[in-house]
């Protein structure tokens, strides 16, 4: 038992003085925090959202401390603090990967219909002229990208080797086609 209250005494000194450092824009103190949370957060944001993207959500949480660092109140608890931000960042991961999987889906399901098809009904024909209007609004290179995801059901991987382009483009690509897509889309998709 003595231990523990040693711990706890230790702890908001120890986070004082990490936070200080911080402050100061001390890397030393950044590797580690990193090195003793970056596990744990992983871990939790593994559990609330899905672990392929818990690596992420931690190491976004991690270098938004970092880019926030000089404005960090000084007597903040960081495991806390921390606990709290991952939570948030999975939260989010969460209800905009649900987002983007509707409007994909509510994408595909229009690109069955031609939007001068006279045998579909009114809404679905303006749906699938308005998915067709979007797609065309998107760049060349982001157009292409989420046609072969979404339309060819080709993998990031497969995608990034077609088109001689790293995954991490295909990743980038597919989040700017999605949120133009949501933007261009969002009125039709409430209604």
């Amino acid at each position: 038992m003595p231990s523990d209250r040693r711990v706890s005494r230790e702890a908001p000194f120890e986070d004082a003085d990490l936070v200080a450092r911080l402050r100061r824009g001390d890397e030393a103190a950044f590797e580690h925090i990193y090195r003793l949370e970056c596990p744990r957060l992983t871990a939790v944001a593994a559990h609330l959202a899905h672990p392929a993207i818990a690596d992420d959500v931690a190491h976004d949480v991690l270098f938004g401390l970092w880019a926030r660092r000089q404005s960090l109140d000084p007597n903040l608890r960081l495991r806390p603090y921390l606990l709290a931000a991952v939570r948030f960042a999975a939260a989010s991961a969460v209800r905009r990967a649900q987002v983007a999987s509707r409007m994909a889906e509510w994408v595909e399901q229009a690109w069955y219909v031609a939007p001068g098809a006279a045998d579909a009904p009114a809404h679905a024909r303006e749906q699938a002229a308005a998915v067709a209007r979007a797609l065309d609004d998107l760049p060349a290179r982001c157009r292409q990208v989420f046609l072969l995801v979404r339309r060819e059901g080709l993998s990031y991987a497969e995608t990034a080797n077609a088109l001689g382009i790293a995954v991490k483009t295909v990743e980038a690509q597919m989040g700017k086609a999605l949120r133009r897509l949501r933007y261009a889309l969002g009125p039709i998709l409430a209604e």
